[in-house]
C-alpha cells in the first residue's frame, strides 16, 4: 500500500497494518500521532471483519479520536470479487453489522453475510489498486 501512495499520497498521513483484533486493541495508540483528523479502515467482509472497526471506533472515540470510517472505495472493489464460504449470519445481526458500512454498500454486504459468504480483503491486489486510484477517496 505504501508504494501505491508514494507518488500521490493525497490526504493520507499514516498507514497501519494490523491483524484484525490487533487494530481493535491498539487503536487508542493512534491518539499519540500528530494530525489525526480522520481514520479509515479496510478489512475482510465477514462478521468479525466488520465488527472489529465498529468496536475499535467506540474505543477510539473514548480516547478523543474521530469515529473510524469504512474505506468505501476499497470495500466497493471488494464486493465486486467472488465470495468464499463463510459463516451464515442471522438477518438481525447482519443488519446491525452492516450499519457501519456506507448506505451504498449495506445491502450487498447484508446479502453476503446472510448467505454464509465472505470476501477477504486480500481479494483486491496491488496490480488492481495501481491501475485505478479512485479507491483512495
Amino acid at each position: 500500500m505504501h508504494n501505491l501512495l508514494k507518488a500521490a499520497p493525497g490526504p493520507i498521513g499514516y498507514i497501519a497494518f494490523g491483524s484484525g483484533r490487533a487494530f481493535e486493541a491498539s487503536v487508542e495508540n493512534i491518539a499519540d500521532l500528530p494530525g489525526i483528523h480522520r481514520i479509515v479502515y479496510y478489512g475482510d467482509l465477514d462478521a468479525e471483519g466488520i465488527a472489529i472497526p465498529a468496536r475499535a471506533s467506540i474505543n477510539g472515540v473514548q480516547h478523543g479520536l474521530p469515529p473510524i470510517e469504512p474505506a468505501t472505495g476499497l470495500y466497493r472493489l471488494l464486493l465486486a470479487r467472488e465470495p468464499n464460504a463463510g459463516d451464515i449470519i442471522a438477518n438481525d445481526r447482519a443488519h446491525s453489522l452492516t450499519a457501519w458500512l456506507p448506505e451504498e454498500l449495506r445491502q450487498a454486504a447484508h446479502v453476503l453475510l446472510t448467505k454464509g459468504q465472505r470476501i477477504a480483503q486480500e481479494a483486491t491486489n496491488r496490480n488492481e489498486l495501481s491501475v485505478d486510484p479512485n479507491w483512495r477517496w
